[in-house]
């Protein structure tokens, strides 16, 4: 059975530090998510995400691929889990996630995260954010429902494993 379902466009800039290193690079992800029930927002909506990374020096306009996991209600949590193939040609993993409490403007605009190698170590510790000021007119803006009857039915890809038990 198809669904209401939407899609949006979110940004977030900051900065990445790798262990070792006594500065930031600049660091900044554009995804486009896709999910495909609206009504799955009450308890634990996840969308397909692709878009791009950029690291300074690490990763230009790489492509993005992963999943964002929204419960709001139930949990107050946003998740961002998109893997992306660095300059270097090594395959990374980001996680990050971010308290989706009752203040938005307290508790959306900060997304502490981990980049990942391909064996699981943590290759480095990142810090995005989201302007209500800046980004929040562009995700306003890219919102758009996905009526059942004008798409085909695509698979959500598998979240990365679960924070919580």
């Amino acid at each position: 059975m198809r669904h209401l379902g939407f899609e949006v466009s979110e940004v977030m800039e900051g900065s990445l530090r790798k262990p070792g290193d006594n500065f930031d690079r600049e660091f900044r992800f554009d995804l486009r998510v896709v999910f495909p029930a609206l009504w799955r927002i009450l308890t634990v909506a996840i969308g397909r995400a692709r878009g791009t990374c950029h690291i300074d020096g690490v990763a230009g306009n790489a492509p993005a691929v992963g999943t964002l996991e929204l419960a709001p209600f139930r949990r107050r949590l946003a998740r961002y889990t998109f893997t992306f193939t660095a300059d270097d040609g090594n395959e990374y993993r980001f996680d990050g996630w971010k308290s989706a409490g009752w203040n938005p403007r307290r508790s959306w605009t900060t997304l502490p995260g981990k980049v990942y190698e391909a064996n699981g170590d943590v290759w480095a510790t990142a810090t995005l954010h989201f302007s209500f000021r800046y980004h929040f007119p562009g995700l306003l803006g890219s919102f758009r429902f996905l009526w059942p009857w004008r798409r085909e039915s695509e698979p959500v890809e598998v979240p990365a494993p679960a924070l919580y038990g």
